[in-house]
């Protein structure tokens, strides 16, 4: 979570220990909480303390506290001159943001005020955060204990939950695909996708739930792939890793393209095409292989695809790569029905194969 997000809630101006501690007791303790619960329920929980408009008044210094570099001080200064959220500090010119932050030392209501370069970033990331989308939420046990120090990411944005089991991450592009993924060591991978997620100033909170891995147990890994003839997640905005095979692993079907040929031994490097989701993430698998095993006119960019004879030298291009994306998963759904015996079971199967090849698009029935 960002460290102004972290923050307790007694560094907003108006909240003392006593508020923070009423706040506390309904379970709203960090700058985050504020933002992901209305005003209107935060002020059930102070009402013979604080009005409603005091309180929609911390809600509004929260927001502003989502601009990385913005102080509590600052955030204070800029709600008092209605300056209310990241989209307007945004918007505002950086003279106008200059004399206000002036006007407010001169009235030492700020002990300090930001530099030019300090500024333009704060502009930067207020854009950010008022462009992105937001998630808000706890994370806890099937029997609703919080869990603290979880990871939560959405593609590669990434933070943890605190003592409470709270998080919040900002800044999240439109075009991220909304699987959030959750990993705390002691609990089942979480791997829950969204319907949507929402705009920075919509106030939300979304409940995960995690099962407790059993004392000594291994947690299973969640794995797709694209050989395999299984349907990939989108990946948009998923984190890319890298990963080397063994020459052992490598199994046939595999469709790769030579990457480039080691200058100090006689072998190549070889990326395979098609993809794995492993627990969230997209995996690029590659080799090396003795350039021994490659047909002898094997050269960069080649297509490389190993048969039951080894590797062989095939066209290769996007629009082949999909036709081949597609009959790997036709393949699959073939293997799962029944095995035809004899004849008569082989025509009693035959339309569901021809099915099978008409959903993964292999080819198209004619009407």
């Amino acid at each position: 979570m960002d460290a102004n997000l972290a923050l307790p809630l007694d560094v907003i101006e108006g909240i003392g220990p006593s508020l923070a501690a009423m706040l506390a007791a309904d379970g709203m303790h960090v700058v985050a909480d504020l933002l992901r619960v209305a005003p209107e329920r935060v002020h059930q929980a102070v009402s013979t303390a604080a009005s409603i408009a005091q309180v929609r008044t911390w809600s509004r210094m929260c927001a502003l506290l989502q601009i990385e570099g913005l102080t509590p001080q600052w955030a204070e200064a800029l709600v008092a001159a209605n300056l209310v959220s990241p989209e307007t500090f945004a918007a505002h010119t950086p003279a106008a943001l200059r004399t206000l932050f002036a006007d407010a030392r001169a009235q030492s209501r700020i002990p300090d005020e930001p530099d030019a370069d300090h500024l333009s970033r704060m502009q930067v990331d207020a854009a950010r955060v008022s462009m992105g989308l937001a998630l808000s939420g706890v994370v806890r046990t099937s029997g609703g204990a919080v869990i603290a120090d979880c990871v939560v990411r959405i593609g590669t944005i990434a933070t943890k939950t605190d003592a409470h089991g709270t998080f919040r991450l900002t800044r999240i592009p439109a075009w991220f695909d909304p699987e959030v993924t959750l990993d705390h060591p002691d609990h089942l991978l979480g791997l829950v996708r969204l319907d949507r997620l929402l705009p920075s100033t919509v106030l939300h909170t979304t409940i995960f739930d995690l099962t407790r891995l059993a004392p000594g147990t291994s947690r299973p890994v969640s794995r797709v792939s694209q050989l395999d003839g299984d349907a990939l997640p989108s990946l948009a905005g998923r984190r890319f890793r890298t990963r080397e095979m063994a020459r052992a692993e490598v199994r046939r079907g595999d469709l790769f393209q030579v990457h480039s040929f080691y200058e100090t031994a006689p072998d190549a490097k070889l990326v395979s095409k098609l993809l794995d989701v492993v627990d969230g993430d997209v995996h690029v698998r590659w080799v090396r292989v003795p350039r021994a095993e490659l047909p002898a006119e094997a050269a960069i960019g080649d297509g490389i695809l190993l048969g039951g004879r080894g590797f062989r030298k095939v066209a290769l291009d996007a629009r082949k790569l999909a036709a081949y994306v597609k009959l790997q998963r036709a393949r699959r759904g073939i293997r799962l029905l029944p095995q035809p015996r004899n004849l008569n079971e082989m025509d009693a199967v035959l339309p569901s194969v021809i099915e099978e090849l008409r959903k993964t698009g292999v080819f198209q029935r004619r009407s």
